[in-house]
């Protein structure tokens, strides 16, 4: 006979470890994020030379030479600005600093590792609050890394248009 008593089974404790690894997803997609702006960021650079070596010597540009080349210099530079916000620290803050695990609120809240050692020490001893800041951090992060896709989105378009507008360039140049 089984024992088919009717008290629920206890809901096991949060798992800080997963909590961890949802928050390096999170990490990983900011380094992402940032990889793709540090390319997209080169390839703005090198577009800029090649449309700088391109038009430096014509003598009598035509209007569309000029209007293309001008196209993808405006391109050029949004896209480097797009790709440059991706990269920008954000380290304006006006809230108190109450995180343990962000860097900036550790360096701002305690003024010795030993203040910070000892909250992190209590912290750690309590699973349900490790769980529950670490999924602030999650948080936090996540919101960083979609302001830096979304600038980032906008960088890898701008740089599409900018590489558009030097082939026109290009053929004009050839034709001129």
């Amino acid at each position: 006979m089984t024992d088919t008593s009717s008290t629920p089974e206890a809901e096991p404790p949060p798992n800080p470890d997963h909590a961890w690894k949802a928050l390096a997803l999170v990490i990983d997609w900011i380094k992402h994020a940032e990889t793709k702006a540090g390319a997209t960021l080169a390839a703005t650079g090198v577009t800029g030379g090649v449309l700088y070596n391109l038009t430096k010597d014509v003598e009598t540009p035509s209007t569309w030479l000029i209007a293309s080349a001008a196209v993808c210099a405006l391109a050029v530079l949004g896209a480097g600005l797009c790709a440059s916000l991706v990269l920008w620290p954000r380290l304006k803050m006006k809230e108190d600093p109450t995180s343990l695990l962000y860097f900036h609120h550790i360096a701002r809240g305690h003024i010795a590792s030993s203040t910070y050692a000892t909250s992190l020490v209590a912290l750690t001893k309590d699973a349900e609050a490790l769980v529950t800041e670490i999924a602030s951090q999650s948080w936090a992060n996540s919101k960083v890394a979609h302001d830096k896709y979304m600038w980032g989105g906008w960088a890898i378009r701008l740089l599409l248009i900018a590489f558009m507008a030097l082939a026109v360039a290009a053929g004009f140049r050839v034709i001129d």
